[in-house]
């Protein structure tokens, strides 16, 4: 489901030749940051800057952000393999660290519901990779990130600073 969003920064006082270049820098640096955890739903947006607040006003965000696999390497097919042919203690320990030490007993063509294993070419040797489906982000979650990343890399010109 989506929805209009509007995000507004309360500031000090922002000098009045540098507010479009701040203003337009906080909004692209909000969108990009949504958009790279998949919350933004569409791309227009408007933009406000006055000496007090900066803000952007979106037409359509989601409110939880898109599921997406991710492929983990884990180590070279020689040291995750044992000699029986099954998970290798590396392996098992590697596995148990993340929280999955269940799938060890599954290796190496084992499936557990969005996890898998994977043997993959990487330069000469060969690797296990884990494919996972990583969770999508809550908007509010996904704004706070990218807000606090936005503030960041505002070009401002003289910043204050209070003892």
């Amino acid at each position: 489901m989506s929805a209009p969003l509007l995000v507004e920064l309360y500031t000090e006082e922002l000098p009045p030749k540098a507010l479009k270049k701040l203003g337009a820098a906080f909004a692209s640096g909000i969108a990009g940051g949504l958009k790279q955890r998949g919350l933004l739903a569409n791309e227009h947006q408007t933009v406000y800057a006055t000496p007090r607040r900066l803000a952007v006003l979106f037409d359509a965000v989601m409110d939880k952000g898109a599921d997406r696999p991710v492929e983990e390497k884990l180590m070279p097919l020689a040291v995750a393999r044992g000699a029986d042919g099954k998970a290798s203690p590396a392996l098992e320990k590697k596995l148990a660290a993340a929280g999955r030490a269940h799938l060890a007993a599954l290796f190496p063509d084992g499936r557990d519901a969005a996890d898998a294993f994977a043997v993959k070419k990487d330069g000469k040797a060969e690797f296990v990779y884990l494919q996972t489906l990583a969770r999508g982000l809550p908007l509010a979650q996904g704004l706070e990130e990218a807000l606090t990343e936005a503030i960041e890399k505002l070009p401002i010109p003289k910043v204050m600073t209070y003892q």
